[in-house]
């Protein structure tokens, strides 16, 4: 079980990033919890931090029933600057 909580950990690290650089608050919160978790491994508490994630991902099962979990996210805004070294002119 420790693997598993050890790969949870690397999961919701990248998760916390990824959705941190998009604005997805709320989602980087949970998956930061998640993620400190798993440093001293308890399943009962690795399962509420998971039901509590749901809600962020609009109540979807797969966050609390898969055993893997990919996410994509999509930034819908976009900011003057964050382009500034992709366009040329």
């Amino acid at each position: 079980a420790q693997g598993v909580g050890a790969l949870m950990g690397h999961e919701m690290h990248a998760l916390k990033g990824v959705a941190g650089m998009l604005g997805a608050s709320a989602l980087a919160r949970q998956a930061g919890a998640i993620e400190q978790s798993t440093q001293t491994p308890d399943a009962d508490r690795l399962t509420a931090l998971r039901q509590q994630l749901r809600p962020e991902s609009w109540n979807q099962r797969q966050i609390t029933d898969c055993s893997h979990l990919v996410v994509f996210l999509v930034q819908r805004q976009i900011v003057v600057g964050m382009t500034a070294g992709a366009v040329k002119s």
